[in-house]
């Protein structure tokens, strides 16, 4: 990844019925100051206008690529269908209500590379249905990643990462 000035990054985004902030949530994936990104949105099934919603965003937009499941999956499946469509060195999710500062991606890709490691994460803010803040949530400390095996909703991994992980989930499904 060092050798790229700018890696292909992944971002999915499984929606379900998410008309309420999906707007403001992929809006904030286009506007990253890191650009060379695919946003993948797995629409699992919504019956309000997540579907019209993306799809006038990837009109205007070819980064934007939709996915449509045949069948309701739920989250964790959508997820998957989303990581296998993925192109991108490095890979990140959000929730169709997760909005991202304007360089996180950028940020959090610098942290890959400074660090040589494989996934990265950060702090991230709360806030209300009316926008207002609740709170900041500070990212754990190796420590208490480990005793929660939690790092919060902003983080950022290499593929290579989902390889692996991949090739082990096969192996217990076998």
């Amino acid at each position: 990844m060092k050798g790229n000035i700018s890696p292909l990054g992944s971002i999915i985004l499984p929606v379900y019925n998410g008309e309420e902030f999906l707007a403001q949530s992929l809006q904030s994936c286009i506007d990253q100051t890191h650009h060379n990104l695919e946003i993948i949105i797995v629409n699992d099934c919504s019956t309000d206008t997540s579907l019209a919603i993306a799809t006038s965003f990837a009109a205007n937009d070819e980064r934007i690529k939709i996915i449509n499941n045949v069948i309701n999956l739920k989250l964790p499946a959508s997820l998957n269908v989303g990581h296998h469509a993925a192109k991108g060195e490095f890979i990140s999710w959000a929730s169709d209500d997760n909005m991202y500062h304007h360089n996180a991606i950028e940020v959090l890709l610098q942290q890959l590379v400074e660090t040589s490691s494989d996934i990265t994460f950060s702090g991230y803010q709360m806030i209300e249905h009316n926008g207002k803040n609740r709170r900041e949530v500070q990212p754990l400390t190796d420590i208490h990643i480990v005793l929660s095996n939690c790092i919060g909703a902003s983080f950022l991994y290499k593929s290579v990462v989902l390889s692996g992980t991949m090739d082990i989930m096969k192996i217990c499904i076998q």
